[in-house]
């Protein structure tokens, strides 16, 4: 029987220490208390961020300007008339959804920050875009059930690396 090779063997430990690594997490979040219905579970990858960081990184404005902001946060959806075309940026663009915080008053999706600096010259603030519109993306996992019986969706969010968006320049 021919003998396995050391970088066979090698490229085995690392698959298996990668499907090891995923999976705690994931049955961790699974075991836990199931938030409310609809809410998906969002597991930390422990990649080393607090979460002032991550807010940052996700609402600070690197300088584009793409519009006026109260331009871009009233202009009217036309897929869906009487909404906002914000409002739909994650289902149909693969943007990932926010929470309101203080650099985020809006609930903009991550990698859209609002650019106050206009303002300094008699302008207005300008929607702009973030690092983390390139370089953010969200994995996630269909429906599961958890030990509880509730069926939710796992979100696993990965700062810093490749993202889903892509702006064409």
């Amino acid at each position: 029987m021919p003998s396995l090779g050391a970088g066979f063997l090698h490229l085995w430990r690392c698959c298996l220490l990668l499907i090891l690594g995923l999976t705690t997490p994931l049955t961790l979040a699974l075991a836990s208390p199931a938030p409310a219905w609809g809410a998906p579970a969002v597991i930390d990858l422990q990649q080393g961020w607090r979460p002032e960081e991550i807010d940052l990184y996700h609402h600070t404005s690197e300088g584009t300007n793409l519009a006026p902001l109260e331009l871009a946060l009233h202009l009217p959806d036309p897929r869906r008339p009487g909404h906002r075309f914000l409002e739909g940026l994650d289902k149909r663009y693969g943007f990932i959804p926010s929470p309101v915080s203080e650099r985020n008053p809006h609930g903009l999706p991550v990698g859209l920050a609002i650019d106050p600096r206009p303002e300094r010259f008699g302008d207005r603030p300008y929607l702009g875009l973030t690092c983390a519109t390139c370089h953010t993306r969200e994995l996630r996992a269909r429906p599961v059930t958890s030990p509880l019986g509730v069926l939710r969706t796992v979100r696993l969010p990965v700062h810093g690396g490749p993202g889903l968006v892509v702006p064409a320049w």
